[in-house]
């Protein structure tokens, strides 16, 4: 994990008078995309890979006010990167220190897991999903069954209109849709 120093009067600084709220965040999205990178405060020229909030507009509103520097050769770099986040030497030793101690620590808290339980699980059972060349597939299976319903089968003159998907609704709720219809009509 990175982390980027911030001074707590950073978002009244006299350099971004006149900054909107979210031009303000942007910017910082920038010095956080850069401790993230660990960039050593050099900003891409790809605007693609830095946030969102980062726009051309912000980039040249920093740039005016003294915030971003460019190089002879056009690269940004945040001013006083090293000054406010200097990189930090240790940090690959202490990384290292760190998952050797998690690594020991997880093994200790892992001997205990269900692993040698759930090895003798055996597989889920399926459904096979088309029958046998030799069985007969079942018919309802196939299509499904119309309703049967005594109202429905006199509502629609004995049978079922399947372009309009009845048969998906229950009988009741096809009564009721067929009552509502009637009663508007």
């Amino acid at each position: 994990m990175a982390w980027l120093r911030l001074d707590d009067g950073f978002p009244q600084h006299p350099k971004l008078d006149g900054w909107t709220s979210a031009q303000k965040w942007a910017l910082v999205e920038l010095f956080a995309y850069c401790a993230r990178h660990r960039t050593e405060g050099h900003v891409p020229s790809d605007l693609s890979l830095l946030p969102r909030g980062v726009t051309t507009k912000v980039i040249m509103l920093a740039e005016d006010c003294g915030i971003l520097e460019r190089s002879e050769q056009g690269d940004l770099t945040v001013h006083d990167w090293n000054v406010y986040n200097p990189s930090d030497a240790t940090a690959a030793e202490r990384m290292k220190r760190m998952r050797e101690r998690n690594a020991s620590r997880n093994a200790k808290r892992n001997e205990g897991s269900n692993a040698d339980r759930n090895a003798a699980v055996t597989p889920r059972a399926r459904l096979p999903s088309r029958p046998s060349e030799d069985e007969e597939p079942e018919p309802s299976l196939l299509e499904p069954n119309p309703p049967t319903h005594p109202e429905l089968q006199d509502a629609l003159g004995g049978r079922v209109d399947r372009e309009i998907g009845l048969e998906r609704l229950s009988p009741d709720a096809i009564v009721r849709q067929l009552r509502e219809q009637e009663a508007a009509t």
